[in-house]
């Protein structure tokens, strides 16, 4: 065979090779995306401890059935679905931080073909799979992915009611519009904030379907019939969110698009205001530029994450402050989706994908970074619970900051303590959070770290004054905490239990 023949078979081959590895990924593509999305939100469940308000999760998940209810209504801030799914799936794979934590996984990686099939309903299969790798590689959409909370489930749910508020509006079907119904009821049983995506998504239905007007508002009212139990329930528990107001607004407003692209921190402060700005410029450049179909398929989406992130933050401005980042996840979804749609016009070109490409990267180096920095997450519990060891006298361990509950769960023989309890104790120990780099973008109001601060001010007081004949026998610290132990020639008893400050008791082994 004469060489240059040989050559050209040679490259032949490679190219026959690059096509149909180029065809298989253009195939599988969704496949590959949410593989990834489910890799990043699986691998490192288990990784970082619980912090305070996961706690508050299997305080609720630990009652009996006829104290469920009780439980929400008078120590939590969110309707009692999550709650009710989370029961059940506890009883099949543990109260243990990669069981817990795996329903809001699952309910983040069923998101990612949601987006999908929303985008390419609104423009193309290229735009549904630029929405759907977005939503698998945001960082702030892992982070809560993450959480034994409802906010994974509640962007789930939302993201099935505006995909079939889409297909109501393009199908003009019975079926799209009842299944949106039940998907709208199941998103604001999981979270108050979809009474808003709710409320726009109903009102656009009626704009638009004049024709079915009589269908729709049968719809709407059940939607409000359902509406109408959990009233009492969230007028109950609007003051369990009051700690939002001590947090200026502006400085709230201002978290809310950092957040949505980096997520809840950053390793360099200057990172997510850029970030913001290319996207931003990214969004103009292709506003100009797109087609006409395309833009109308994106202003769907984008006037709904609009709406529904700009009421709230009408409401706080008035003075009915409830805007946290967290709860604007149910605005996400519709938001990826419109970049998505936008972004996969065929005017932009590879300009699109590139910019989506660069996004998902980041994204992605974020979440790897996230994992990997102690400070930057949620606590490792185990070191200081290893570093803390069993005791061979009654100990209690009492903490200025109620973020160290949590704790408990991590020490053998150990216990809240019961409120007018009088325990008896020979050795306290005393843990503090130990400063570190506060990452955090803006306030840090979703950590359990936050640069070792406590988010209540500054340490106060501890709750059981060390006796005078105790004395300091030993201390030491971990990558996250300080601890200082004081023992006493005899067993003391304790004053009466706050009912409001919960320290561990923790008998000797």
């Amino acid at each position: 065979m004469a060489p240059g023949k040989h050559a050209s078979g040679v490259g032949d081959e490679h190219r026959t090779t690059l096509l149909a590895a180029r065809e298989m990924l253009s195939r599988d593509a969704l496949l590959l995306i949410v593989v990834v999305g489910a890799i990043v939100r699986f691998a490192t469940l288990g990784s970082q401890g619980y912090w305070f308000d996961e706690h508050a999760t299997i305080v609720v998940l630990t009652q009996r059935l006829a104290g469920l209810l009780p439980r929400i209504l008078s120590a939590e801030s969110n309707p009692p679905l999550y709650y009710l799914v989370a029961g059940g799936w506890e009883k099949v794979f543990g109260l243990g931080e990669v069981g817990l934590r795996s329903l809001s996984a699952l309910a983040g990686t069923a998101t990612i073909p949601v987006a999908y099939l929303a985008g390419r309903a609104l423009g193309s299969r290229r735009a549904g799979l630029l929405a759907a790798a977005l939503t698998a590689t945001s960082p702030f959409m892992i982070w809560y992915s993450q959480e034994a909370r409802p906010y994974a489930l509640f962007a789930f749910l939302s993201a099935l009611a505006f995909l079939f508020f889409v297909k109501t509006l393009q199908e003009r079907g019975s079926r799209s519009l009842w299944a949106w119904a039940i998907a709208s009821i199941l998103a604001f049983g999981t979270h108050y904030f979809g009474f808003i995506l709710t409320a726009v998504e109903a009102a656009w239905l009626l704009w638009r379907m004049r024709g079915w007007r009589t269908e729709v508002a049968l719809s709407i009212g059940v939607v409000g019939a359902a509406a109408l139990p959990l009233l009492p329930l969230a007028l109950a528990q609007r003051g369990h969110v009051g700690w939002i107001a001590l947090i200026a607004p502006g400085d709230r407003i201002l978290q809310v698009p950092q957040h949505f692209v980096v997520g809840l921190n950053s390793p360099w402060a200057i990172l997510p205001p850029l970030a913001v700005a290319a996207v931003a410029a990214v969004v103009l450049y292709a506003v100009a530029r797109a087609d006409p179909p395309a833009l109308r398929g994106a202003a769907l989406p984008g006037g709904v994450a609009l709406a529904t992130v700009a009421l709230p933050v009408v409401a706080t401005l008035v003075g009915s402050d409830y805007l946290l980042t967290r709860n604007l996840i149910g605005s996400w979804v519709p938001l990826a989706i419109a970049l998505g749609v936008l972004l996969g016009a065929p005017a932009l070109k590879r300009l699109g994908p590139a910019s989506v490409a660069a996004l998902c990267m980041l994204g992605l180096a974020l979440a790897v970074w996230n994992a990997a920095t102690p400070a930057a997450g949620r606590p490792d519990w185990d070191p200081l619970a290893g570093a803390l060891g069993s005791p061979d006298v009654p100990r209690l361990i009492e903490y200025p900051s109620p973020f160290v509950v949590p704790l408990v769960q991590h020490l053998a023989n150990a216990r809240l303590q019961t409120p007018g309890e009088r325990d008896t104790v020979q050795e306290i120990d005393v843990v503090d959070l130990r400063p570190v780099p506060d990452y955090s973008v803006g306030p840090c109001v979703g950590l359990a770290i936050c640069g070792g601060k406590n988010l209540l001010g500054p340490q106060g007081k501890l709750a059981f004054p060390i006796p005078r004949r105790f004395k300091l026998v030993g201390q030491g610290r971990t990558s996250l905490f300080t601890y200082r132990r004081y023992r006493g020639p005899r067993p003391v008893k304790l004053p009466p239990a706050d009912p409001f400050v919960h320290q561990i008791i923790q008998s000797a082994s």
